[in-house]
């Protein structure tokens, strides 16, 4: 698992407005499993940020077509999304 720098958390996360508000669209307040890549957690602190991939299943809801999976990385905090960048994934 990878680790990164607040500075770069930050920068592509946090502070990503678009990311900011796909966490709200399509997660509000569930807290989901994610498949994690990578993490932030400060030496001084007992928590930290998990960096991870979801797929969304499309209900016709939140600008997904019925039947189709949007995937998305993901920053969590205490278990909610706070922050999700959309992901494009190859398939074969």
């Amino acid at each position: 698992m990878n680790t990164i720098s607040y500075k770069d958390l930050k920068e592509y996360y946090l502070n990503n407005e678009q990311a900011k508000e796909n966490a709200k669209k399509y997660f509000r307040e569930i807290q989901p499993s994610i498949y994690s890549t990578g993490f932030y957690s400060a030496p001084s602190w007992n928590w930290g940020y998990q960096i991870g991939i979801i797929g969304v299943n499309g209900t016709g809801e939140n600008g997904i077509q019925s039947g189709t999976v949007k995937y998305f990385e993901v920053v969590t905090q205490f278990g909610q999304v706070k922050s999700a960048r959309e992901a494009y994934l190859p398939t074969v």
